[in-house]
């Protein structure tokens, strides 16, 4: 036997609820009257709400986002010009190097579909002055960024150095495929 959508069986309290849901995601006080009035007579509705709470929390909402943005954007970025660094730019691979702090900070941007020429990677950052720093192979599977990673560049007693990231690819049966080498950042 059917269930008949009225507002005292259990479809019009559940359509009354999820009314009173997008009443309050939305942020309006009502739902569309038409459609309450055909489907929900009678159904408690969601209590009107005040308008300048709406105002201050999306304030409250915007100004909570200001603070993330501005985090990411001082992130590690690229090493200026004058430094050396950045990214190579090239196809299919474009390598980069940075310094951050006391670190040379590889990464690298995949600019093509991985096959299975391109299957593994693995990414270096060499240093004149303070050995290299290698990770595993690691998949390449997508397109777009990989990495970081970080290796010490300054030394104690200091002593003047570069650093390049080294991308080494390899085929699915871990043949090299080729390298792909930053420019350099010097200390």
């Amino acid at each position: 036997m059917p269930v008949a959508a009225s507002p005292d069986g259990p479809i019009g309290a559940c359509l009354g609820l999820y009314l009173a849901y997008t009443d309050l995601r939305d942020g309006r006080s009502r739902a569309d009257p038409g459609f309450l009035e055909q489907f929900s007579a009678g159904v408690p509705q969601a209590p009107a709400r005040r308008k300048e709470g709406n105002m201050l929390r999306k304030i409250a909402r915007r100004a909570a986002v200001v603070p993330l943005a501005f985090a990411a954007l001082l992130g590690v970025q690229p090493a200026n010009a004058a430094s050396g660094g950045g990214c190579t730019g090239a196809y299919p691979i474009s390598s980069c190097i940075s310094i951050s702090g006391s670190n040379a900070v590889g990464d690298f941007y995949m600019n093509a579909a991985p096959d299975i020429s391109r299957y593994w990677y693995r990414l270096e950052v060499k240093t004149t002055n303070n050995g290299s720093k290698w990770t595993d192979y690691l998949r390449l599977d997508r397109m777009g960024r990989f990495g970081p990673i970080y290796q010490p560049i300054y030394t104690i007693p200091p002593t003047s150095g570069s650093a390049v990231t080294i991308v080494h690819v390899y085929t699915s049966g871990y043949v090299q495929h080729g390298t792909y080498t930053s420019p350099r950042v010097y200390n």
